[in-house]
């Protein structure tokens, strides 16, 4: 990968749909950089409010285009290739730019010429309860979390979630070009996935600062086809995500949960410490993305092929404890699939210890799914709980 020669040039990209009481915002917060995008591509997805009219006021500095609505993923990639800058923003209707985030990225990726693309954190404004409130009010930012790492590890980090998002990235095209589009199977997460794949290839850095802010509102998500209410975000988020995580557990080799070299190999030969730390850390971010039972392959795994030490034993037990005490109500179905896979586990020495330790986990899960009053979960807790009670503990 040779380092970026030419003057980094920018183009900001939008898919909007029914978002016209952002947008302006939006817009004016890019307009409004110390270093000045090269254009400003708006793809209106289909809109049928008066998204049309809030961007014939900005004339000449904003390109814009309409298609028929069919989601983010189309929208997106209709418009990369229409890029003319050398570097990509791909930035969301209803945020907004802080002023000097574009300077703020480019002179981070001169200053690193080793580094492929940069990004960012990010302030959430919380707008649930007044969608035109004051964005701009620094008194209700609060700071997103960023887990900033090595280019070597980020695709590690990026699916247990670091806390990217692409609204602060800055991309070269050529990145994008090498990974391919947006998948358009995807109706959410697109973004998540895009970013899995540039970690994949590229050496990422944070430029150590937030570049812009997220707003949190109750407005509906998705495409026309497929839209849904706020209220019920989190559950169609989870449910792409189980799905794009089964995918990619299907496509990355073993040796890809593991840190890589400064060329971005992955380890392709694994020991076999190396073999349980890869073992180890897709299960975790398996059990992370509400798939419990691939997670508990990957635990049968480990008792199969790795002779354990007493701390590695220890390990895998508090990983399946915690992960069995599923809090995320969208999760709870998968704890019978956990506990089929833990049910007929290899019969080695720590069996009986990583079974007690999931035991354990779906009681306190029991607990809190009583307490929080999710009755509607309590018969899947119970029937996990039957598959690994005595005498299959023995």
């Amino acid at each position: 990968m040779s380092a970026q020669k030419s003057p980094i040039t920018i183009s900001v990209l939008i898919s909007t749909y029914n978002r016209g009481h952002f947008l302006a915002q939006c817009l004016d917060s890019l307009l409004a950089q110390t270093r000045p995008p090269a254009e400003i591509i708006v793809v209106d997805d289909g809109s049928t409010d008066d998204t049309p009219a809030v961007v014939e006021r900005y004339g000449d500095t904003v390109r814009y285009f309409h298609q028929a609505n069919q989601g983010k993923a189309i929208a997106l990639n209709f418009a990369i290739p229409l890029a003319v800058g050398s570097h990509v923003c791909i930035f969301d209707d209803d945020d907004v730019m802080l002023p000097d985030a574009l300077e703020r990225h480019v002179d981070f990726l001169e200053m690193h010429p080793d580094i492929d693309y940069s990004y960012s954190g990010k302030y959430f404004y919380d707008a649930y309860t007044d969608e035109r409130g004051d964005i701009w009010d620094r008194s209700q930012w609060r700071v997103g979390q960023l887990d900033a790492c090595p280019p070597e590890e980020l695709l590690i980090r990026t699916m247990e979630w670091n806390g990217t998002l692409m609204q602060g990235m800055l991309v070269p095209v050529r990145c994008l070009q090498a990974v391919g589009l947006f998948a358009e199977w995807l109706l959410r997460t697109q973004d998540y996935d895009m970013m899995l794949k540039l970690a994949r290839q590229f050496r990422g850095a944070s430029i150590d600062a937030i570049t812009f802010v997220h707003r949190n509102h109750a407005g509906p998500r998705g495409p026309g086809s497929a839209l849904h209410a706020e209220k019920s975000r989190h559950a169609v988020w989870h449910e792409y995500d189980r799905r794009l995580f089964r995918a990619l557990r299907d496509d990355l080799a073993l040796g890809e949960y593991l840190p890589r070299n400064a060329s971005l190999e992955p380890v392709s030969v694994l020991d076999d410490g190396q073999r349980f730390d890869a073992l180890y850390q897709r299960a975790l971010i398996m059990f992370k993305r509400g798939l419990f039972e691939e997670g508990g392959e990957d635990i049968c795994l480990i008792l199969e092929q790795c002779d354990l030490t007493p701390t590695q034993c220890k390990r895998v037990a508090d990983l399946v404890r915690a992960s069995a005490n599923i809090g995320v109500a969208d999760y709870v179905p998968g704890a019978i699939g956990l506990a089929r896979k833990l049910a007929g586990a290899p019969r080695t020495a720590h069996t009986r210890t990583i079974r007690r330790a999931a035991v354990q986990g779906l009681y306190w899960g029991l607990r809190g799914s009583i307490r929080r009053r999710q009755t509607y979960h309590v018969l899947d807790f119970l029937r996990a709980l039957a598959r690994l009670a005595p005498p299959s503990l023995a």
